[in-house]
């Protein structure tokens, strides 16, 4: 069977930093790899999504708190499309 979709294990995406994989989360992305925004959840719901994300497959990743993603989705308030990987990566060097 062809493989739809990168996976979620050792992904860099999931272990990587939490603004970045809350951004994707809030807002989805688009590129080469292609995820729906899911930022009609509420904070608590993202983070928790997102903690397991980090904690499933063996990884070990730190659990991702209601607080931050509400920041994150503070700051990107207005924003409206998918991120690209090279937004990510500059808005994480910010």
């Amino acid at each position: 069977m062809e493989r739809l979709a990168a996976p979620l294990r050792r992904s860099p995406l999931v272990l990587g930093p939490e603004d970045s994989l809350i951004r994707i989360a809030l807002h989805g992305l688009k590129g080469e790899l292609v995820m729906p925004a899911m930022g009609t959840l509420d904070d608590q719901q993202l983070a928790a999504i997102l903690t397991y994300l980090r904690s499933a497959w063996g990884h070990t990743a730190s659990p991702i708190a209601a607080e931050a993603v509400g920041r994150v989705r503070a700051r990107s308030e207005g924003r409206r499309v998918p991120w690209t990987r090279d937004e990510l990566a500059r808005a994480s060097s910010q």
